[in-house]
């Protein structure tokens, strides 16, 4: 059983999500899922960061650590270490992390804001009863370029 794994998007340490699985008896080789959680709002940075990319894939490194449980010649149980200094370094298709984002996020974008400018918005949405974030935005836009407009005409 391993029962701990981290994994490390490059190019950055701070990129870095742990998860674990239990991995079932097996002889010589085998294949598991592993889930490793890379939600949408993981980071401005990461999200950046895949858009930026026009390769094939996402590098990863797969730092393991935990305990491997077997049985010896004499079918007695036995424990190992797994070193802290055992990975696997592979990519994650480009094509899959965008199918994915378009499945549960479509056609939205993140957007990150200091809390006192998030404060204000939130003020604005209820003071002028408009039901959604896109409403919100919408008319704050649309007073701007009508101001922008205006400012023109008086010039």
């Amino acid at each position: 059983m391993i029962s701990a794994a981290a994994v490390s998007i490059w190019p950055s340490a701070s990129l870095r999500r742990f998860t674990s699985a239990n991995v079932p008896a097996f002889d010589r080789t085998c294949t598991v899922d592993l889930t490793i959680p890379l939600s949408s709002d993981f980071d401005v940075a990461v999200t950046k960061y895949f858009n930026s990319l026009d390769g094939e894939g996402i590098p990863l490194r797969l730092q393991f650590s935990g305990m491997i449980s077997y049985r010896d010649m004499r079918d007695q149980l036995q424990i190992a270490r797994i070193p802290l200094t055992t990975e696997a370094v592979g990519q994650l298709p480009l094509a899959l992390v965008r199918s994915l984002r378009n499945r549960y996020y479509p056609g939205t974008a993140w957007l990150r804001m200091p809390r006192a400018a998030f404060e204000r918005l939130i003020e604005y949405k209820r003071k002028t009863g408009l039901p959604s974030w896109e409403g919100a935005f919408d008319r704050l836009l649309d007073a701007t370029e009508e101001a922008n407009r205006i400012t023109k005409r008086v010039r």
